[in-house]
């Protein structure tokens, strides 16, 4: 039967053709649409400290939708955090009156974590002497990075 489209029933008899009822029309309800993919942005890229990301869905909003990540659990929330660093994430949007009504993907990438400086190396160019107890501190900066002494 066509969706979004009235229906006209009637009932007959088997043991006599002519006995017909009169039509009763019954309407069924047009298809329900998907919701639209959702669209978001990373708000927290990885850093040294915290190594993953956090992606905020910003559209579709409102209290009938659901949102997932990656194919995961669907949730109430437009705040998704501890996401892999390096890596591009699913985001789908479904509706809440029919579950089965699912956006099409968004996908949005989360930066690689990252990396520390490698260690300084270095030596020390005069030793303490009797006469020199002590070492002088420099202070060196090193390919953007301050090395301390």
């Amino acid at each position: 039967m066509s969706a979004g489209a009235s229906h006209a029933f009637r009932t007959r008899s088997t043991t006599d053709n002519t006995c017909v009822s009169s039509v009763t029309n019954i309407s069924v309800n047009a298809a329900p649409t998907a919701p639209s993919a959702p669209s978001g942005s990373v708000t927290t890229q990885p850093t040294c400290a915290v190594p993953t990301g956090t992606v905020t869905i910003t559209a579709p909003l409102g209290a009938g939708f659901e949102y997932n990540v990656d194919g995961g659990t669907y949730q109430a929330s437009t705040v998704f955090s501890g996401l892999s660093a390096g890596a591009s994430h699913a985001f789908r949007t479904r509706s809440t009156t029919d579950n089965t009504c699912v956006s099409s993907v968004t996908n949005i990438s989360v930066n690689a974590a990252p990396t520390a400086p490698s260690a300084p190396s270095g030596s020390v160019t005069t030793q303490p002497t009797c006469a020199v107890p002590t070492v002088n501190r420099n202070d060196h900066r090193t390919a953007g990075c301050w090395i301390r002494i």
